[in-house]
């Protein structure tokens, strides 16, 4: 099923949210960042972190057409360094903001799928 995108902690911190369990009601609230601009990811992959100290990051979806998919990347690929820093030394929200940081960026990211590899992605503004 296609998806045109996600709602994930760039979204939901703009808010403060209110469940109203007795009338089945949620409210959004707007919060002190709720002004602030964001991009969406640019990159076309979702993935998540697991592991030790969640320091693998692991591919769960590649949008058809996107910068991931013609970068050459699969599902439970495992990017193991983005621009040759180990994906181990950062965050889950520095690596969403690389991904999410500047239209046309191109990135070196090194995989791991049954070997080694790396590969380049260009970053698209997709909305």
């Amino acid at each position: 099923m296609p998806r045109d995108g996600n709602l994930g902690v760039d979204v939901l911190k703009k808010f403060r949210i209110v469940f109203d369990y007795t009338n089945n009601v949620m409210y959004l609230i707007s919060s002190l960042g709720f002004g602030e601009s964001f991009e969406h990811d640019m990159s076309g992959l979702e993935y998540y972190a697991t592991g030790n100290g969640f320091s693998h990051i692991i591919i769960a979806r590649v949008e058809p057409g996107s910068p991931g998919d013609k970068a050459g990347l699969e599902e439970d690929d495992e990017i193991t360094a983005i621009n040759f820093k180990p994906v181990s030394s950062m965050t889950l929200e520095q690596i969403d903001e690389i991904f999410r940081s500047r239209d046309n960026r191109i990135l070196f990211l090194d995989v791991y799928h049954d070997q080694k590899f790396t590969t380049l992605i260009t970053l698209k503004r997709r909305i």
